[in-house]
């Protein structure tokens, strides 16, 4: 069986709900708490295992407790992590995360750790691609992001890339015309191609030579760019939020097993769109990230039907 491989970031997440978030030198009192693994390509892997595809995640982490988190934490989400690479006397990338509780709005502090490197060294392209059925990026490790995207390229194997709204490495457009679905943040769309409008955005960024440019827009839905030029919107299935923390890399991994089981872009994203609504029902990025059981569950309730029976595998 082909599996998803992931390379990209990942954090260990210290994630508090408060009424509402602070002003400069305001003191408030948390309301819950906890630590978890996040991450763009983590999360996605994550949501894209727990639905029961098989992932293996490439990246590095530091020899500390947090790096050690974060490969129990994939261990437990039958998430492989064979070829993760442990720095030694470096730290592992980590956040903190405040959650307004009424809202789900989020303040994020962030610390790159080991991260902000570009390069994985020793990694195998042509061994690592071997059995590989996906390949998702999200611009972490930039220059081995880019030699693996070549490399599976040439083995036509098919590429998604996550942009997130800070991303500014010039190399981003090389990754742009290897992509074969891109799903951007709003932010960098808008910054990247000086469009407001997203129409406009998305076409612009369709110029790279994308299969389809999917563009999320949270409470909104998403819009959608396909190369034949038939836009498409997928609204937002309305949920109680509670934290919409990973909502966006919980949409990326259940687009990616829904393409990788055999479905249209449309219904790929309808998938997507309804992982991410379930995401955002608990606090943390993958609390809230549902098994197949439960996302078909809450198709049917919304008496979604598919082209064809959503059968989730049993989870491993």
């Amino acid at each position: 069986m082909s599996r998803i491989l992931g390379l990209g970031g990942v954090t260990a997440d210290q994630i508090g709900i408060v009424e509402h978030l602070p002003g400069s030198d305001e003191v408030i009192h948390l309301e819950d708490y906890r630590v978890e693994q996040g991450g763009m390509v983590a999360t996605a892997l994550v949501a894209a295992s727990r639905l029961g595809a098989a992932t293996e995640f490439l990246g590095a982490v530091g020899d500390d407790s947090n790096g050690r988190l974060i490969l129990e934490r994939f261990r437990t989400e039958a998430v492989a992590t064979g070829a993760v690479q442990i720095a030694a006397g470096r730290n592992s990338a980590f956040s903190f995360i405040l959650v307004e509780k009424h809202s789900g709005k989020r303040a994020i502090i962030h610390e790159p750790g080991v991260q902000i490197n570009r390069t994985l060294g020793n990694v195998d392209s042509a061994s690592i691609l071997s059995g590989v059925g996906w390949l998702h990026l999200d611009g972490f490790w930039m220059d081995t992001a880019v030699e693996l995207a070549e490399q599976a390229k040439k083995a036509e194997i098919p590429i998604t890339l996550d942009i997130g709204q800070n991303q500014g490495d010039p190399k981003i457009e090389t990754l742009l015309g290897l992509a074969d679905y891109v799903i951007p943040s709003l932010a960098f769309s808008r910054r990247f191609t000086k469009c407001d409008r997203v129409e406009q955005a998305c076409a612009a960024l369709m110029a790279y030579g994308a299969r389809a440019v999917i563009q999320t827009l949270g409470e909104r839905g998403a819009f959608v760019l396909p190369r034949d030029g038939r836009s498409f919107t997928v609204p937002a299935f309305p949920v109680a939020v509670v934290d919409t923390t990973g909502a966006g890399d919980g949409f990326h991994g259940g687009f990616l097993y829904a393409l990788s089981r055999g479905y249209g872009l449309k219904e790929a994203v309808v998938l997507a769109s309804a992982v991410a609504a379930l995401s955002c029902t608990q606090l943390g990025g993958q609390s809230g990230l549902p098994t197949g059981a439960r996302l078909s569950r809450f198709l049917r309730e919304r008496e979604i039907r598919l082209s064809r029976p959503f059968r989730a595998r049993k989870q491993r």
